[in-house]
This record gives structure tokens, C-alpha cells and sequence, in this order.
């Protein structure tokens, strides 16, 4: 009977002291007795999916306005200077901001955040002290497929190289259609419904750089998609020089306006016509001279590109476009020495000026 008693107790007195124990809460422990905390001043991005979350630190602007006095303005901006507090996936810098983990993260993750600083080297009260972040509001991926036929075609010219072509391009945002980079290898031949395409998709990589990414994964995990990156395709079709004789000259002209835009922007003027030469015609049937006009600093000025153009599902598509070259205005309405007038957009004729001297009547 006393065994009994004495085990009771024993269980009576353990499970008083579980229901004693408090929960940790993060940053309990952390001190508050500060002026300022380098938390204020950083914003945390957490993206992703659950299980495989990143995060992403960057500082927040801080004008004078924001402190009571000037002097308290400059040491804060010294300390955030120090701290640097800048950790981006893909991108290296000079931060001070440490993290116990930024990549596979999972929603309910306790990620330790510190700052490689000691107190003494601060100009400000600042806290540094490391704080606890929980992860949340990580959710599934959007599985997209970057392959699909009703999305992007590949095909071949005669020359043997192979392209993709976006069907649809409204389908994702356009930041990332408009950068997609398609590599296509083919090792029996280049023969429509026989040959086997290996596809690596990517993006432009100075887009990347630009805007922050880094990397593709990056962006789509911001974007809340997920891709597969290879595929293997059978190739579709095989395109042939095109008859203008048959085309739509306003299908033409726009597609020489999208593809020009895309490097003089908003200063392009005018598309004015497009030339062959008989050397492009036999050798390089797929090119041809664009001329257009410019507005530089308030004056038009007059330019010409080679230009490679195909027609693939139903659409004229510029595929490569070689260096600007200057010319003279007269080119707007004639062709260069020994070239064809293919298709002219303008509504003028040349006139060839009069030798000097001779009067007109």
C-alpha cells in the first residue's frame, strides 16, 4: 500500500511540474532597454513553397524626417551603413547580417538573425542583439509547363538552325515570356517528325542581374511558379523563306516595330521600308535590311539593320537583328546599290536632287 502511495505522489508531483513549464516565446529573453533595434530598419521577404521557403533581407530608406534631431539621423545612417543589411539569394555583398538558415524553410521555422557587430563599434543605442524570426506564409507553387504545344513551337530553317517560337504570350506574365531563352540541340539530323530535340529552357541573364533575381529559380519561386527546365520534343515543322508577293504588309510592319522597339525604344520613329540584297536572296534567303528613322535629341536620323525574319504559326517573327548602321535619308525611298525593294511604308517618292548650277523649267 505504501509502494502505491509513493508511486502516486511521484506521478502527481511530475505532472505538476509539466503543467508549471511556460512555452519559450522567441526573443523573450531579448532586450528592449534601447533607443533603436536593427529590426526597424530591415524588411524580410519570405517566399516560396512550404518546405522550401528562402528569405531575403534589404534596408529600409530612412530620411531625417524620421528622428527627432539631426545628430541622431547621422549615427543611425552610420550604423545602417556598418550593418549593410542586405542578403539576397544569387547575390553577394559586404553584410554584417548573419542567418541560421535563408533556404529550406518551412512555415513554424524559428531562423536566427544576427549582426556581426560588436555594441562598441555602434554610433547609436542600437539593439543587435540576435532576434528570432518564425516563418510564415509560405504556400504551394503554381506548376506551369514551359514546354507545352499550345504555349511554344520549335522549328528549323533550311540552314539546319532550330527556334522556339511563343504561341501565346499572354498566357505568363510578361517578364518572364519576354525573356524566356530556349537552347535546342539535335544530334540525328534536322528532319521534321523524325528529328529529337533536347530543350533547356532559361531566362535572359542580364534581365536577371538587373532586376535582382540572380538566377531563374529565384524568380519563379517569386512568382509563386514551379517549371521543369528540360524537355525532349520532336521537331514540328521546318519554315521556308517567305513570299512577300503573298503578305500582309501591316503584318510585316508590325512585326518590324515590335522587334525594333526592343532597342531604340521610344525613340523609333518610323519603320520605312525593307530591302533584299541578291547575295542575302541566295545565300541568306531569312535576311533582309530594315530601314527606319530615329529622334535623337530632336533630330530624326535615318539607320539600317539586317535583320533575319521568318512566318511560323501564322505570325511574322524577327529572329535576329544585327548592329544599327547610319545612313543617308535617301534610302527611305529608293534601295541601296544592287538591292531589292521588298515591302516600302511610306507614302513618298525619291527625287534626285538637280546637279548644282542647272536651273529646272
Amino acid at each position: 500500500m505504501k509502494t502505491i502511495i509513493k508511486t502516486l505522489i511521484c506521478i502527481i508531483t511530475a505532472l505538476s511540474c509539466i503543467s508549471c513549464r511556460r512555452t519559450y516565446a522567441p526573443n523573450e529573453r531579448r532586450g528592449t532597454n534601447y533607443t533603436y533595434d536593427f529590426m526597424d530598419f530591415i524588411d524580410i521577404t519570405v517566399y516560396g513553397q512550404d518546405g522550401s521557403g528562402i528569405m531575403e533581407i534589404s534596408p529600409v530608406d530612412i530620411e531625417l524626417h524620421d528622428f527627432e534631431t539631426e545628430d541622431e539621423y547621422i549615427r543611425v545612417k552610420k550604423d545602417l551603413s556598418l550593418i549593410n543589411a542586405r542578403l539576397m539569394q544569387g547575390q553577394t555583398s559586404d553584410t554584417k547580417i548573419k542567418v541560421s538558415r535563408s533556404t529550406g524553410l518551412s512555415n513554424g521555422d524559428v531562423v536566427r538573425i544576427s549582426v556581426g557587430l560588436k555594441k562598441s563599434e555602434l554610433n547609436s543605442d542600437m539593439n543587435i542583439e540576435p532576434y528570432e524570426y518564425v516563418i510564415d506564409g509560405l504556400h504551394d507553387l503554381e506548376p506551369i509547363d514551359l514546354f507545352a504545344e499550345d504555349f511554344v513551337s520549335f522549328y528549323a530553317t533550311e540552314d539546319g538552325s532550330l527556334y522556339a517560337h511563343i504561341k501565346d504570350p499572354k498566357r505568363y506574365p510578361e517578364e518572364l515570356t519576354d525573356n524566356l531563352r530556349y537552347r535546342i540541340s539535335v544530334t540525328d539530323g534536322v528532319e521534321p517528325g523524325r528529328s529529337v530535340l533536347s530543350i533547356t529552357v532559361g531566362m535572359n541573364e542580364q534581365y536577371l542581374k538587373d532586376s535582382g533575381y540572380g538566377t531563374m529559380d529565384v524568380f519563379m519561386i517569386k512568382h509563386g511558379f514551379a517549371a521543369e527546365t528540360t524537355n525532349d520534343r520532336v521537331l514540328e515543322k521546318m519554315v521556308y523563306p517567305i513570299d512577300f508577293s503573298a503578305s500582309s504588309s501591316i503584318a510585316v510592319e508590325r512585326a518590324l516595330y515590335k522587334a525594333l522597339y526592343d532597342y531604340e525604344g521610344d525613340a523609333l520613329v518610323k519603320i520605312c521600308n525593307l530591302q533584299q540584297t541578291p547575295r542575302q536572296r541566295i545565300s541568306e534567303p531569312y535576311c533582309y535590311m530594315v530601314v527606319f528613322s530615329v529622334d535623337e535629341d530632336g533630330t530624326q536620323r535615318y539607320f539600317r539593320r539586317q535583320i533575319k525574319m521568318v512566318y511560323v504559326d501564322g505570325e511574322y517573327v524577327v529572329i535576329e537583328s544585327g548592329e544599327r548602321e547610319s545612313i543617308s535619308e535617301e534610302y527611305v525611298y529608293k534601295p541601296f546599290t544592287e538591292s531589292n525593294m521588298i515591302m516600302n511604308f511610306t507614302m513618298e517618292t525619291w527625287e534626285e536632287p538637280e546637279p548644282a548650277g542647272e536651273v529646272s523649267g
